[in-house]
């Protein structure tokens, strides 16, 4: 095809099994992959240049997992892993195209501050496998992370026709991908931080297509000189070797282009009072710095003092200082890094140094600014297992391209102690000053710390302040303290830390970052598989612990604090995010967007992660967005290994002014998150929306959310919350029966204002089947300052075909809702036939419910699909008040106890039940009735009472008869109970069901049949029972004594003919004698 835009690559793979046919015998191809050329067109003429075989082994970045990991972390959008067929490696992936018109999408994960980096590459190559003929590329797009993007058609791009029955064979696509001459490129473009690429494939069948072995790479451009050597001529320097020692006093240096000069000491090196205007750098592979270049002058070991140097130009850095000790005052270094990027206006370097070794540097009053492509000073330790310190006092960096200081710490690591202070850093490209540890490793029993202090970073590129950490095992410690950041392009303060293993903590004290065009902090950490600098596969466990005290995030265009986790596993390998947060006497307010907000990055993850949060006496107000946004999504499925817990603490904290006070949403796919949030003594006041809103992905189809959260639980307690509270926790999902979901929502001693009910809703996702969902809503001592216009305590249920829920409502007034007083619904949202279950609990304890519009208590239940569906609870209503609504308590399918409750003013009847069996002690209900005590389908309500009976003398009645026997009958002439009097209070007979309602009528047990029996004296005495009763039994001894005289025996005499009584008589019944 015509090619007009430029030199492009082109890839011809040689393996003549899998993609060619050969059929020249001897052709010898062993350890040859391919053979690349570049080729250019221009009116009918091509032109060929830079031919050569290859022997790199075929690469594939992102076709050997549907999910690759590692550096080119992402996703295929639909497609799957599969070992069926492969061409590079072991898997490649495939996805089902239909005919002609196909887009396959492929998305990198964000990691290290951007997506992925295609700078360095001008070509793309990758092999398609259609079985029934051939697809080809038709046009091929990149976006980069601002939604710009670059493209090429197949005029662009090689295309190779095949028959119609070429099949069987891999097909090899090529891209040019030279950024400035093949691409249609939008103005602005950033190949550096590409979001996405997206495939527009023409297939003229329909089936599985198969993608394998696609790469970037870079094709060596035609019609230029190439990379530059090792080598430089070096026109002029001055050397000090390591028995020497030099010192430079009041001279001046100047050298014209292109090479500059250098001065090098291997020993000692004092310059002072001493000019330098252009001076020598290179690249060296020996020279371990970021940029792997050095130059100007250069000191190797040995005692560097530096004092009153000025260097306006070089070519790489302007000092570079190698294991030396230093001690450097009123530098002024501007203009290097003019050829060489990446290089810094000074470099202390400590590299390979070996324990026990220690050096100490030193940097002050000094100035470095305006390098085109450099940094202002670095201090870099790299395999330096010795002690070095650091302190750099007083420096003024500003409009460098990269950093203004930057403390780089990379392989082996030991004792390294850097110090910032009273410095500034402004207008530099990159960030202010950057701490940067990338693939580290400590050496046991040491520690890199850093701090900086009473510093500030004005008006920079991407941060103010940056903590990174990448690829390394670390033990840092890392203490900020009174900085001010402001007026910075990107963000104030950075953290970003990836595959990360040991430990990684970082102290703010006193931080105020303010007005910044991206957000006052930003926080983004990766746990993902690496690869050491030994080689070493490592799953990592590290640990980001930060603690702010004191600090400020205010009036940011973005957000105050802003958090971007990811820990990106596999199936195969998880890595563990450990994370801590701890924030003390801190204000986030007046941002543009969220005041503080953690997210989760790309999807799936499949890692693990453990955070803790911990916030006191902290101000969350007026941002535009939430004062504290929470977003889930971590995709932590049981059945690969994942967990993830999260925990948020937030004592004496106030959310006012914003859009809402506390806000958390569960995405799509949040697969076994489990996350606890608790308020303890705080104030929601004044936001413009709801004070605590919590919601999620939502199906409306099937009415049901697909968060498949594991567990959600709310505990707000001791805080005012003047504001609409809006819990919805939504789809809890049981992940095949592997894990338990549960939903608990705690409300307790809380004052609440608004004058719309709380919404607490629990649901599951609607096919979680296997294990019943766990909710509980707690809501006790809270006190309603308005009226609500809805129901005064509003609650929701829901299961997925099972659900176990219990609520606990104590020590409430409810006054004057235009709604029911308390509200309750149970359900299931299964959409299918089949068993379906749900199983309640209400207890209602010292609750008063007053002049409701609509009914005092409302249960009931509800299935998405009934049939199948089965309902059972059980309610308690204790030492409570119902006055002035339709119907006092009104409830379906549950059953339920009614204590020490009193109902007056209703305007209808005071209890009704559907299914229930309703038991009432101690209550006042008002008129025993079918009218007022209805019964409906299967249903019961049973009234209960208590009789106290007590038994004295008549003559006596402050005399109890001890030892009565008292026995009950009801009507049916059934015994009850028997008990003795042993006291004044005589007996009490509980449980005395004197009336049962029923659908069909009411039935009684009355009247009772009370008997009390005292050696013989014996009183019967009829009671009705209609509410708590007492009787008084009085018995009279009116049982006369008996004298008897007996006669003889047969056969024996009588020997007197009278009988006196003389004495006393006893008397069993009074047991007086007398």
């Amino acid at each position: 095809q015509p090619m007009q835009r430029g030199w492009y690559g082109i890839y011809f793979d040689l393996d003549m099994e899998n993609v060619g046919y050969g059929w020249q015998y001897g052709l010898d191809l062993t350890g040859i992959t391919s053979i690349q050329f570049q080729m250019y067109n221009r009116m009918y003429s091509c032109w060929i240049d830079g031919a050569y075989f290859d022997k790199t082994p075929r690469g594939d970045n992102i076709t050997e997992s549907a999910n690759p990991t590692g550096d080119w972390a992402g996703y295929w959008s639909g497609f799957s892993t599969t070992s069926a067929r492969a061409h590079v490696g072991s898997y490649s992936v495939s996805k089902y195209a239909g005919y002609s018109t196909n887009y396959f999408y492929y998305y990198w994960n964000y990691q290290n501050g951007r997506y992925a980096d295609l700078s360095m590459y001008n070509a793309f190559k990758m092999y398609t496998y259609a079985p029934y003929g051939y697809a080809y590329l038709y046009e091929f797009r990149v976006y980069d992370a601002n939604g710009r993007y670059a493209y090429w058609y197949t005029s662009s791009y090689t295309y190779f026709y095949y028959n119609w029955n070429y099949d069987g064979k891999w097909h090899t696509c090529n891209m040019p991908f030279d950024q400035s001459g093949t691409s249609y490129t939008y103005s602005g473009f950033d190949w550096s931080n590409i979001r996405y690429m997206r495939m527009y494939m023409r297939w003229y069948s329909s089936g599985t297509i198969y993608i394998d072995g696609a790469e970037f790479y870079y094709s060596q451009t035609a019609g230029k000189a190439g990379p530059p050597g090792l080598a430089e001529d070096i026109p002029h320097g001055i050397y000090a070797l390591d028995d020497g020692e030099l010192k430079i006093t009041n001279s001046q240096f100047t050298s014209p282009e292109p090479w500059g000069a250098f001065v090098r000491s291997d020993s000692n090196l004092n310059v002072k009072s001493s000019s330098f205007d252009g001076l020598w750098g290179t690249v060296h592979p020996s020279i371990m710095n970021d940029g792997t270049t050095y130059g100007g002058i250069l000191a190797f070991g040995g005692k560097t003092i530096l004092d009153d140097v000025t260097i306006t130009k070089a070519s790489s850095s302007g000092i570079y200082v190698q294991n030396s000790d230093v001690t450097a005052t009123g530098l002024d270094i501007s203009g290097h890094s003019a050829t060489y990027p990446l290089s810094a206006g000074m470099i202390v370097a400590f590299t390979n140094t070996q324990v026990g070794q220690t050096h100490t540097v030193s940097v002050s009053s000094s100035e470095f600014y305006n390098s085109p492509q450099g940094s202002g000073l670095m201090i870099l330790g790299q395999h330096a297992r010795g002690d070095a310190t650091v302190d750099v006092d007083d420096v003024y960096s500003y409009r460098n391209q990269v950093y203004g200081v930057v403390t780089e710490v990379t392989g082996w690591t030991g004792n390294l102690t850097v110090s910032i202070s009273n410095s500034e850093f402004e207008m530099n490209g990159g960030s202010g000053f950057t701490f940067n540890a990338h693939d580290a490793k400590v050496t046991p029993k040491t520690k890199v710390a850093f701090k900086v202090e009473a510093s500030d970073a004005i008006e920079n590129g991407a941060y103010g302040f940056l903590f990174r950490a990448d690829k390394s095992h670390l033990n840092v410690d890392g203490h900020i303290e009174g900085l001010e950041t402001y007026d910075n392009t990107g963000n104030g303060i950075g953290i970003e830390v990836g595959w990360l293993e040991g430990i990684m903590n970082l102290y703010f004290n006193d931080i105020f970052s303010h007005e910044n065009m991206g957000n006052g902090m930003y926080i983004y950490f990766r746990q993902s598989q690496f690869r050491d600098f030994l080689g070493t596969t490592i799953l990592p466990k590290g640990k980001l612990m930060v603690d702010m005290e004191s600090c400020f995030m205010a009036s940011n265009e973005g957000n105050g604090v802003y958090e971007v986790h990811n820990p990106a596993g596999s199936y195969q390998d998880i890595p563990t995010q450990n994370y801590e947060m701890i924030v003390k006497n801190t204000t986030i307010e007046k941002n543009n967007g969220q005041g503080w907000y953690v997210q989760p990055q790309g999807r799936p993850q499949y890692g693990s992660r453990f955070a803790n949060y911990e916030f006191y006496n902290s101000v969350f107000s007026d941002n535009k967005g939430a004062g504290f946004y929470l977003r889930d999504q971590y995709y932590c499925y049981y059945y690969y290994g994942a967990e993830m817990e999260e925990t948020f603490y937030f004592y004496n904290c106030t959310f006012t002014y914003n859009e809402r006070g506390f806000r958390q949403y569960m995405d799509q796919y949040a697969y076994g998150d489990d996350v606890e949030i608790q308020f303890e003594a705080c104030t929601f006041q004044d936001n413009d929306y709801e004070a605590l809103y919590a919601t999620g992905y939502w199906y409306s189809y099937y009415d049901s959310g697909m968060s498949y959260m594991k567990r959600v639980v709310y505990d707000v307690k001791d805080s005012l919350i003047d504001g609409y509270v809006y819990l919805h926790i939504s789809g809890l999902y049981d992940q095949g029966g592997n894990v338990k979901p549960e939903g608990k929502i705690s409300i307790v001693n809380s004052t609440y204002t608004y004058d719309e009910p709380m919404y607490l809703r629990i649901g599951s996702y609607y096919y979680s089947t296997s294990t019943p969902t766990m909710a509980t809503v707690v809501y006790k001592g809270n006190t309603h300052t308005s009226p609500s216009i809805g129901n005064g305590i509003h609650i929701e249920m829901y299961g997925g075909s099972r659900l176990t829920g219990n609520i606990d409502i104590q020590d409430m007034d409810i006054f004057d809702p235009l709604g029911h007083g308390i509200y309750v619904k149970f359900g299931t949202l299964y959409r299918y036939t089949g068993s379906k279950s749900v199983s309640g609990k209400v207890n209602m304890v010292n609750v008063d419910i007053r002049n409701p519009l609509e009914d005092g208590v409302y249960i009931h239940t509800s299935h998405r699909q009934p049939s199948g569906g089965s309902s059972t609870g059980f309610y308690s209503l204790l030492n409570s008040r119902v006055q002035g609504a339709n119907t006092g308590i009104k409830t379906f399918d549950f059953s339920g106890e009614i204590r020490n409750t009193r109902f007056s003013n209703l305007r209808e009847e005071t209890i009704y039940t559907y299914g229930g069996v309703i038991d009432v002690y101690e209550s006042q209900v008002g008129p025993i009735s079918e009218q007022n005590l209805r019964v409906d389908e299967k249903g019961a309500i049973r009234l209960w009472f208590e009789l106290r009976v007590k038994v004295v003398w008549r003559d006596n009645p402050d005399q109890f008869v001890d030892g009565t026997t008292v026995e009950i009958k009801d009507n049916s002439w059934t015994i009850l109970g028997v008990n003795s009097i042993d006291d004044m209070e005589g007996v009490l007979f509980t449980n005395l069901n004197s009336y049962t309602v029923l659908p069909e009528g009411i039935f009684t047990k009355n009247p009772y049949i009370v008997t009390a029996d005292y050696i013989g004296i014996v009183k019967e005495q009829q009671v009705q029972i209609k509410e708590n009763t007492e009787i008084i039994i009085k018995l009279v001894d009116d049982i006369r004594p008996r004298l008897t005289v007996e006669s003889p025996a047969d056969g024996h005499e009588q020997r007197e003919q009278s009988i006196t009584v003389k004495g006393t008589v006893y008397d069993k019944h009074t047991g007086v004698d007398r």
